[in-house]
C-alpha cells in the first residue's frame, strides 16, 4: 500500500511539475501571464489529456491563437482553446491549421463556438463529398486568407465546399484562385 501510494504521489508531482513548466515556457515564448487563470488552466489541460493532448501542447495551441489574434488575454484564449481540442485531434489537423482558421474567423468577429461550428459543418460537407475532413481543413487552412482577399461570396462554409470538390476532384486551390484571380480582369477573362 505504502509503495502504490509513492507511486501515486510521484505520478501527481511529475503532472504538476509538467505543467508548471509548460506555463513557464508559455510566458517565456509567447508573453502569456498565468497569474489567476491557474485554476482554468488546470482544467483546460485535464479536458486536453483527454483527446491525449499534452500540457505542453496545449499551451502551444493557446500560444498560436494568441499569436494569430494578437492578444496575450489568457482567460480569453484558453476559453477559446477549449473549443478546439477535440477538433484538432477528431481530425488529424495540426494545432497551426486550427489556429490559422480559428484566428482567421475570430478577427471577422466569430466567436470560438462558431469556429468549432463552422469546422463541424466542414467535416459535414467533407463526408457528403466522400473526401477526407482532414484535407478539406487543410485546404481552408492554406486559403483562407485568400478568400478574405477575393471577397469570396458565401464566407467559410463555401470555401470549404470549394475545399471539398477540389479534394474529390484531385485538383488544388490554388490552380482555382488562380482561375478566378485571372477571370477579375478583362485582359485575363479573354485568355480564358
Amino acid at each position: 500500500a505504502k509503495a502504490n501510494s509513492e507511486n501515486a504521489f510521484n505520478a501527481i508531482t511529475s503532472k504538476i511539475k509538467e505543467m508548471d513548466q509548460s506555463l513557464k515556457d508559455a510566458q517565456k515564448d509567447f508573453g502569456m501571464s498565468f497569474d489567476g487563470a491557474y485554476t482554468q488552466m488546470a482544467g483546460l489541460t485535464s479536458e486536453a489529456a483527454r483527446f491525449g493532448m499534452s500540457t505542453k501542447d496545449t499551451v502551444e495551441m493557446m500560444g498560436q491563437l494568441g499569436d494569430e489574434l494578437k492578444t496575450t488575454d489568457t482567460k480569453y484564449l484558453a476559453s477559446a482553446t477549449e473549443h478546439f481540442i477535440a477538433i484538432q485531434k477528431a481530425t488529424g489537423i495540426s494545432s497551426e491549421e486550427v489556429t490559422t482558421i480559428a484566428g482567421e474567423m475570430m478577427r471577422a468577429g466569430k466567436s470560438a463556438e462558431q469556429v468549432e461550428g463552422f469546422m463541424d459543418e466542414s467535416n459535414k460537407i467533407a463526408k457528403k463529398f466522400g473526401v477526407n475532413t482532414k484535407k478539406v481543413l487543410q485546404g481552408v487552412s492554406k486559403n483562407i486568407d485568400k478568400m478574405r482577399q477575393m471577397g469570396f461570396q458565401g464566407g467559410e462554409e463555401s470555401l470549404a465546399r470549394m475545399a471539398a470538390r477540389a479534394e474529390r476532384l484531385n485538383m488544388d486551390m490554388d490552380e482555382m484562385f488562380d482561375v478566378a484571380k485571372k477571370a477579375r480582369n478583362i485582359e485575363g477573362a479573354m485568355e480564358m
